[in-house]
Protein backbone atom coordinates (compact mmCIF):
# COMPACT_ATOMS: atom_id res chain seq x y z
CA UNK A 1 0.00 0.00 0.00
CA UNK A 2 1.30 3.44 -0.91
CA UNK A 3 2.64 5.58 1.92
CA UNK A 4 0.55 8.74 1.51
CA UNK A 5 2.86 10.67 3.83
CA UNK A 6 5.64 10.46 1.21
CA UNK A 7 5.29 13.28 -1.35
CA UNK A 8 7.46 11.41 -3.86
CA UNK A 9 4.53 9.20 -4.78
CA UNK A 10 2.19 12.04 -5.75
CA UNK A 11 3.65 12.99 -9.11
CA UNK A 12 4.06 16.61 -8.11
CA UNK A 13 5.67 19.01 -10.54
CA UNK A 14 8.76 20.38 -8.82
CA UNK A 15 10.54 23.72 -8.89
CA UNK A 16 13.28 25.59 -7.06
CA UNK A 17 12.38 29.11 -5.98
CA UNK A 18 14.42 31.76 -4.26
CA UNK A 19 13.89 34.95 -2.29
CA UNK A 20 16.24 37.76 -1.35
CA UNK A 21 15.58 38.50 2.32
CA UNK A 22 17.71 40.77 4.48
CA UNK A 23 20.68 40.62 2.14
CA UNK A 24 20.69 36.84 1.90
CA UNK A 25 19.40 34.52 -0.83
CA UNK A 26 17.19 31.67 0.38
CA UNK A 27 16.54 28.76 -1.98
CA UNK A 28 13.54 26.49 -1.51
CA UNK A 29 12.30 23.25 -2.99
CA UNK A 30 8.71 23.93 -4.07
CA UNK A 31 5.93 22.77 -6.36
CA UNK A 32 5.62 24.34 -9.81
CA UNK A 33 2.22 25.84 -8.96
CA UNK A 34 -0.97 25.22 -7.04
CA UNK A 35 -3.48 24.57 -9.79
CA UNK A 36 -0.87 22.61 -11.74
CA UNK A 37 -0.70 20.06 -8.92
CA UNK A 38 -4.32 19.71 -7.85
CA UNK A 39 -4.72 17.05 -10.53
CA UNK A 40 -1.75 15.12 -9.16
CA UNK A 41 -3.45 14.94 -5.77
CA UNK A 42 -6.73 13.69 -7.18
CA UNK A 43 -5.03 11.11 -9.39
CA UNK A 44 -3.00 9.77 -6.49
CA UNK A 45 -5.75 9.63 -3.91
CA UNK A 46 -8.23 8.17 -6.38
CA UNK A 47 -11.23 8.88 -4.18
CA UNK A 48 -9.89 6.72 -1.36
CA UNK A 49 -10.74 7.40 2.27
CA UNK A 50 -7.56 8.78 3.82
CA UNK A 51 -9.09 9.50 7.21
CA UNK A 52 -8.56 13.21 6.65
CA UNK A 53 -10.61 16.10 5.37
CA UNK A 54 -10.08 16.25 1.56
CA UNK A 55 -9.12 19.90 1.91
CA UNK A 56 -6.10 18.89 3.99
CA UNK A 57 -4.49 17.47 0.83
CA UNK A 58 -4.73 20.57 -1.36
CA UNK A 59 -1.22 21.56 -2.48
CA UNK A 60 -1.31 25.22 -1.44
CA UNK A 61 1.56 24.48 0.95
CA UNK A 62 3.99 24.00 -1.92
CA UNK A 63 3.90 27.52 -3.41
CA UNK A 64 5.94 30.51 -2.24
CA UNK A 65 3.15 33.07 -1.91
CA UNK A 66 3.83 36.84 -1.76
CA UNK A 67 2.52 36.93 1.80
CA UNK A 68 5.21 34.51 2.97
CA UNK A 69 7.90 36.66 1.38
CA UNK A 70 6.52 39.80 3.07
CA UNK A 71 6.36 37.99 6.41
CA UNK A 72 9.95 36.78 6.02
CA UNK A 73 11.03 40.37 5.39
CA UNK A 74 9.28 41.43 8.61
CA UNK A 75 11.05 38.68 10.53
CA UNK A 76 14.41 39.73 9.07
CA UNK A 77 13.84 43.33 10.13
CA UNK A 78 13.40 42.40 13.81
CA UNK A 79 15.79 41.08 16.45
CA UNK A 80 14.50 37.58 17.11
CA UNK A 81 17.76 36.09 18.40
CA UNK A 82 17.10 33.81 21.37
CA UNK A 83 13.31 34.01 21.04
CA UNK A 84 10.88 31.11 20.73
CA UNK A 85 9.11 31.51 17.38
CA UNK A 86 6.12 29.57 16.09
CA UNK A 87 4.98 29.62 12.47
CA UNK A 88 1.39 28.56 11.80
CA UNK A 89 0.64 27.12 8.35
CA UNK A 90 4.31 27.21 7.38
CA UNK A 91 4.07 25.67 3.90
CA UNK A 92 7.58 25.78 2.44
CA UNK A 93 8.81 27.46 5.62
CA UNK A 94 10.56 30.61 4.38
CA UNK A 95 9.64 32.85 7.37
CA UNK A 96 10.58 30.07 9.81
CA UNK A 97 13.89 29.52 8.05
CA UNK A 98 14.65 33.26 8.11
CA UNK A 99 13.87 33.34 11.85
CA UNK A 100 16.19 30.39 12.44
CA UNK A 101 18.94 32.09 10.43
CA UNK A 102 18.54 35.03 12.85
CA UNK A 103 19.24 32.66 15.78
CA UNK A 104 15.68 32.15 16.96
CA UNK A 105 14.43 28.82 18.28
CA UNK A 106 11.77 27.95 15.73
CA UNK A 107 8.87 25.52 15.54
CA UNK A 108 7.11 25.42 12.16
CA UNK A 109 3.68 23.81 11.88
CA UNK A 110 1.29 22.86 9.12
CA UNK A 111 -1.59 20.44 8.66
CA UNK A 112 -0.65 19.30 5.16
CA UNK A 113 0.81 15.77 5.23
CA UNK A 114 3.73 16.79 3.00
CA UNK A 115 4.71 20.14 4.46
CA UNK A 116 7.08 18.58 6.97
CA UNK A 117 9.16 16.89 4.26
CA UNK A 118 9.52 20.10 2.27
CA UNK A 119 10.29 22.13 5.40
CA UNK A 120 13.01 19.69 6.49
CA UNK A 121 14.65 19.76 3.05
CA UNK A 122 14.47 23.55 2.83
CA UNK A 123 15.89 24.08 6.31
CA UNK A 124 18.75 21.72 5.48
CA UNK A 125 19.44 23.42 2.13
CA UNK A 126 19.66 26.79 3.88
CA UNK A 127 21.85 25.57 6.72
CA UNK A 128 19.46 26.07 9.65
CA UNK A 129 17.59 23.93 12.17
CA UNK A 130 13.80 24.23 12.38
CA UNK A 131 11.60 21.85 14.35
CA UNK A 132 8.40 20.73 12.60
CA UNK A 133 5.10 19.63 14.10
CA UNK A 134 1.97 18.66 12.20
CA UNK A 135 -0.74 20.81 13.75
CA UNK A 136 -4.45 20.51 13.13
CA UNK A 137 -6.08 23.71 14.38
CA UNK A 138 -9.19 21.69 15.24
CA UNK A 139 -7.24 19.59 17.75
CA UNK A 140 -7.75 21.10 21.20
CA UNK A 141 -5.26 18.65 22.75
CA UNK A 142 -2.31 19.36 20.48
CA UNK A 143 1.08 19.67 22.18
CA UNK A 144 4.07 21.63 20.87
CA UNK A 145 7.68 21.71 22.13
CA UNK A 146 7.08 25.09 23.79
CA UNK A 147 3.90 25.94 25.74
CA UNK A 148 3.97 29.63 24.72
CA UNK A 149 5.95 31.54 22.11
CA UNK A 150 7.53 34.99 22.07
CA UNK A 151 6.56 35.39 18.41
CA UNK A 152 3.80 33.69 16.44
CA UNK A 153 4.05 34.29 12.69
CA UNK A 154 1.76 33.35 9.81
CA UNK A 155 0.68 34.34 6.32
CA UNK A 156 -2.25 33.56 4.02
CA UNK A 157 -4.37 31.79 6.62
CA UNK A 158 -7.77 33.46 6.28
CA UNK A 159 -9.16 31.62 3.28
CA UNK A 160 -12.70 31.47 4.67
CA UNK A 161 -14.89 32.74 7.51
CA UNK A 162 -14.89 29.22 8.99
CA UNK A 163 -11.16 29.50 9.65
CA UNK A 164 -11.41 32.75 11.62
CA UNK A 165 -12.21 31.26 15.07
CA UNK A 166 -9.61 28.52 14.53
CA UNK A 167 -6.84 30.98 13.68
CA UNK A 168 -7.77 33.27 16.57
CA UNK A 169 -7.91 30.26 18.88
CA UNK A 170 -4.39 29.23 17.88
CA UNK A 171 -3.04 32.74 18.45
CA UNK A 172 -4.65 32.95 21.88
CA UNK A 173 -3.39 29.48 22.78
CA UNK A 174 0.27 29.84 21.83
CA UNK A 175 1.12 33.55 22.16
CA UNK A 176 3.01 34.45 25.33
CA UNK A 177 1.58 37.17 27.56
CA UNK A 178 4.31 39.60 26.50
CA UNK A 179 4.68 38.17 22.99
CA UNK A 180 3.73 39.50 19.58
CA UNK A 181 2.16 37.88 16.56
CA UNK A 182 2.81 38.98 12.98
CA UNK A 183 0.40 37.99 10.23
CA UNK A 184 0.29 38.91 6.55
CA UNK A 185 -2.91 38.68 4.52
CA UNK A 186 -3.79 39.80 0.96
CA UNK A 187 -7.05 41.38 2.12
CA UNK A 188 -9.37 38.39 1.93
CA UNK A 189 -13.02 38.85 2.87
CA UNK A 190 -12.48 37.15 6.23
CA UNK A 191 -9.97 39.77 7.44
CA UNK A 192 -12.54 42.11 9.11
CA UNK A 193 -14.12 39.13 10.88
CA UNK A 194 -10.69 38.07 12.07
CA UNK A 195 -10.01 41.52 13.52
CA UNK A 196 -13.34 41.51 15.35
CA UNK A 197 -12.90 37.99 16.73
CA UNK A 198 -9.32 38.65 17.87
CA UNK A 199 -10.43 41.75 19.77
CA UNK A 200 -13.36 39.84 21.26
CA UNK A 201 -10.98 37.39 22.97
CA UNK A 202 -8.80 40.22 24.31
CA UNK A 203 -6.09 40.51 21.68
CA UNK A 204 -4.86 43.90 20.49
CA UNK A 205 -4.83 44.24 16.69
CA UNK A 206 -3.17 46.79 14.40
CA UNK A 207 -3.47 46.50 10.61
CA UNK A 208 -1.23 48.32 8.13
CA UNK A 209 -0.96 48.26 4.35
CA UNK A 210 2.41 46.93 3.26
CA UNK A 211 4.28 48.42 0.31
CA UNK A 212 4.58 45.35 -1.90
CA UNK A 213 4.42 46.85 -5.39
CA UNK A 214 1.31 46.13 -7.40
CA UNK A 215 -0.04 43.51 -4.98
CA UNK A 216 -1.54 45.04 -1.84
CA UNK A 217 -0.85 43.10 1.34
CA UNK A 218 -1.88 43.78 4.91
CA UNK A 219 0.43 43.43 7.89
CA UNK A 220 -1.33 42.52 11.12
CA UNK A 221 0.41 43.11 14.44
CA UNK A 222 -1.14 41.29 17.42
CA UNK A 223 -0.42 41.32 21.13
CA UNK A 224 -2.23 40.88 24.44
Amino acid sequence: MQDLSDPRGFGYGRATVQAEIGGRTYRLAALDGFEENVGAVYRTLGGRNTGRDPGDWMPMFGVLWPGAVALAERVAAEDVAGLDVLELGCGLGLPAIVAASRRARVVATDNHPHAGAFLAANARHNGVEVSFAELDWRDEDAVLPCPRFDRVIASDLLYSAQLVPLVVGQLARWLAEDGRAWLVDPGRLALPSFEAEARRVGLQVEVDVLDEGERELFGIDISW
